[in-house]
């Protein structure tokens, strides 16, 4: 089944290869963002949580929250981790656009590109979130998940970008007639 999508995705058109390429590398590069900018988000809530740089009644719950090792374990970590993970996949969205429309895709910045750009981005994410709930349903261990995401999830992507995002370019036709 692979073999045949790499052979019609890549076999007749070998600059379609070097595109995907370069957004598989856009990709890694992705996602160092998005841990770094996660981990930022988180490590710094909890940092500000428990400065009590003013004084906030809201701010002091969350620095008792932390404190609290059975709520951080329990409850809190559901919140703080989709706030920061939601920033994080919006920082490093916003860079796939910029990066893959100039480098992957030679195509012009536009912000109804990117209007569409970022719900076809939320489809392949929603495609590796449901891939790890399948994993997790069968018992098998997470890291199955992430090898399935990492050869399937591309092509997705990139498949999804192509038709609705960054479509092929249709040769200009010359006109045959003569003036």
């Amino acid at each position: 089944m692979f073999r045949s999508l790499f052979e019609k995705l890549f076999q007749k058109n070998p600059t379609e290869f070097f595109r995907f390429a370069r957004f598989c590398i856009i990709g890694g590069v992705n996602t160092v963002i998005h841990f770094l900018v996660l981990n930022a988000c988180v490590l710094g809530t909890k940092t500000l949580a428990a400065a009590r740089p003013f004084k906030a009644e809201w701010l002091d719950n969350l620095a008792d929250a932390l404190s609290a090792d059975w709520l951080v374990l329990t409850y809190l970590p559901i919140g703080l981790f989709v706030w920061a993970n939601s920033v994080a996949f919006l920082v490093a969205n916003t860079f796939s656009y910029f990066v893959n429309s100039r480098w992957s895709f030679d195509a012009t910045l536009k912000v109804g590109r990117y209007a569409r750009f970022l719900p076809t981005s939320c489809v392949g994410l929603s495609c590796a979130y449901g891939i790890m709930h399948f994993v997790t349903l069968h018992g098998w261990h997470y890291n199955t998940a992430v090898l399935i995401q990492v050869c399937v999830t591309p092509f997705i992507n990139f498949a999804l970008l192509r038709l609705f995002v960054f479509p092929k370019k249709k040769p200009d036709t010359c006109d045959a007639s003569p003036h």
